[in-house]
């Protein structure tokens, strides 16, 4: 069996995972850009732009995707699109979905779409953001349940942690959010080369 090719894909959190895994490889935290995954079970790249959106992403990225030709693909995307105000959860969601049916439509064999993470920095058009981001995330939770090949991704340590995760912009997370958001995303990936 050869090795899965992994995609993560998104906005400025996968472009951060990206530089954190740069900066802090490491064999002893067992940090490294293969998420400390052996060259048999995946060989793993990241495209992570900030300000991303799912319109961004599906006219910007896809053909990117689509020549990379990965059979994981691990989405990071959605908070971008909540913190404008004209853009329900409910609309977001369906974007999502329609970029994760056509993932698998490429050929990509498993689609993980991780979970979006509240901000202590609200828009200030958009007061409502966290409810948004809670709304989206259950959204996705039930939408995705029925696609085959498609998975949603609840992030492991990132919820109700007695240690501040976000850095100070209030948007993005510090280098304890950052180590346990790459711990997630490893089980994520883990998760489906399994499948």
């Amino acid at each position: 069996m050869s090795a899965a090719k992994v995609l993560i894909l998104g906005d400025s959190f996968v472009a951060r995972l990206a530089n954190f895994v740069l900066k802090h490889w490491n064999p002893e935290t067992r940090v490294n850009g293969n998420f400390d995954l052996n060259l048999e079970q995946a060989t793993v790249s990241f495209l992570g732009v900030g300000g991303r959106t799912v319109d961004k992403l599906f006219q910007r990225d896809l053909h990117i995707v689509q020549g990379q030709k990965p059979d994981v693909v691990v989405i990071q995307i959605g908070s971008n699109d909540l913190a404008l105000a004209d853009l329900r959860p409910e609309t977001v969601g369906a974007k999502v979905l329609a970029l994760v049916e056509r993932l698998l439509e490429f050929g990509v064999k498993s689609v993980v779409v991780n979970q979006i993470i509240h901000r202590n920095k609200i828009p200030v058009k958009v007061p409502e953001y966290n409810k948004k981001v809670d709304l989206l995330n259950q959204y996705l939770g039930v939408v995705l349940e029925p696609v085959s090949g498609a998975k949603f991704w609840k992030h492991r340590g990132l919820w109700n942690s007695k240690v501040p995760l976000l850095a100070r912009d209030g948007v993005h997370l510090n280098e304890v959010g950052y180590f346990r958001y790459y711990k997630s995303v490893r089980g994520a990936i883990l998760k489906a080369i399994k499948q």
